[in-house]
């Protein structure tokens, strides 16, 4: 787990040492006499295990002589250690599941679980300065609304149930259907002026597509590449759009915005189940489902063989970049994990998570979805996990811009929600 729960643990320890003075025989003269012979000295007192040890008895006179001295008592025992005091909690954290353990684990500010003390839930809605707030909801009435993206001042989403995707204004006021008779759309990008999504088609029919459409309803959707073995993941940068395929060997490639079909169509990488992609300035990265393999290469097409970030993963879902790393979910073992995007070792961000879906990251956190358990969930920058938003209803798209947090519930009425970030420094 990123970051150190923030306690500090008193310890005592107590050292006992007791003595019992020593007895002295009576060993008076009489006067007038000759003294006799003087008694044996004392034997020694037994060594004590907790109080000293007797004296032992002096030894007796001679005749008029005196008697001996009593030996020296036994030296006490070593006291027992003393018990640990209890956990001691920094100001702004709590230990909530009372393991020691793992420290003080939850910030109250913040954790919807969690929020002002311990216990306290606020089920279908976020934690803010340690009360609970409502979402805001937008959308409603959704068709198995699923993938996410926000570009400008709106936001973009595919409808698994009835294969259209969606334009809605930031606060959901404002709906328009950017397209219908999709064919099974899934991945999609946007930005200020155009949206993007990728079309799976049929598995083993080679009919999926990747689509453009500009977002302000000026020109239709129209496809970027056709005939395509089931594209799932997709992204953008400012000049091309990436995407990934999961048949027919699997690949990554990309073509330019606006080249409606007429390419150059680059393959950056092939073999295995690439899911999700995303890119930097430089590089593109991608998640092979089936081997649990983070990968990444030259996103101009000049970088030779991939380089592998991470094997092992289990079955990946989807993945975001920040500055520094790349973060994937893996849906089958709960789990969020990093690594450096120049390589390294792979670190946990979070485990025991209810089926992660998508992901995102940003200088204020890393957020993502947990479909199973209703949660949309934050990893502080300093490596503390807080449910951002709770009793939700299977949340699976995820967007953020800089000011909030967005996501989808995959539902056969599903919504689209959102709610306001917390500050950078919790």
């Amino acid at each position: 787990m990123l970051g150190t729960p923030r306690s500090s643990c008193l310890f005592a320890a107590v050292l006992l040492v007791m003595a019992v003075p020593a007895c002295s025989g009576d060993g008076s003269t009489g006067p007038g006499t000759t003294s006799g012979p003087q008694g044996g000295a004392g034997g020694t007192g037994g060594a004590g295990t907790g109080g000293g040890g007797a004296g032992g008895a002096g030894g007796a006179g001679g005749e008029g002589g005196l008697g001996g001295a009593g030996g020296q008592g036994g030296l006490g025992g070593e006291g027992g250690a003393g018990a640990g005091g209890p956990l001691t909690c920094e100001p702004g954290f709590a230990n909530c599941d009372n393991d020691d353990s793992n420290g003080c684990e939850i910030q109250p500010e913040v954790d919807a679980r969690h929020c002002g003390l311990c216990g306290n839930n606020c089920s279908g809605g976020t934690c803010q300065a340690g009360l609970c707030v409502g979402v805001a909801t937008g959308a409603t009435g959704q068709s198995q609304p699923s993938y996410l993206a926000v570009g400008g001042d709106a936001l973009f989403w595919s409808n698994f149930g009835n294969n259209t995707v969606v334009k809605s204004s930031l606060d959901g006021t404002t709906i328009t259907v950017m397209a219908t008779s999709q064919s099974n759309p899934s991945g999609i990008a946007a930005d200020a002026t155009h949206v993007y999504w990728a079309n799976r088609g049929i598995s083993g029919a080679q009919n999926g597509s990747i689509m453009e459409a500009a977002v302000d309803g000026s020109t239709p959707p129209e496809p970027i590449a056709e005939n395509l073995r089931y594209p799932f993941g997709l992204t953008i940068d400012d000049a091309y759009v990436y995407w990934t395929y999961h048949e027919g060997n699997g690949g990554v490639v990309r073509a330019p915005r606006g080249s409606m079909g007429a390419g150059p169509f680059t393959t950056l990488a092939t073999g295995g189940v690439p899911n999700a992609v995303a890119v930097d300035d430089t590089h593109a990265y991608w998640v092979l489902r089936n081997s649990g393999t983070v990968q990444r290469v030259l996103k101009d097409g000049t970088g030779g063989q991939p380089t592998t970030l991470a094997t092992g993963q289990g079955e990946i879902r989807e993945i975001a970049v920040d500055a520094l790393y790349a973060y994937w979910t893996t849906s089958a073992t709960g789990t969020v994990m990093r690594v450096l995007k120049t390589g390294g070792t792979v670190e946990m961000v979070a485990q025991g998570q209810g089926n992660p879906r998508m992901i995102a990251a940003d200088p204020t956190g890393v957020y993502w979805a947990n479909a199973a358990s209703g949660s949309v969930m934050r990893a502080s920058p300093s490596g503390i996990v807080s449910t951002f938003a709770a009793g939700l209803q299977s949340p699976w798209g995820l967007a953020i811009d800089q000011t909030h947090i967005y996501w989808t519930n995959q539902l056969s009425s599903g919504t689209v929600q959102s709610a306001v970030k917390p500050p950078p420094q919790l």
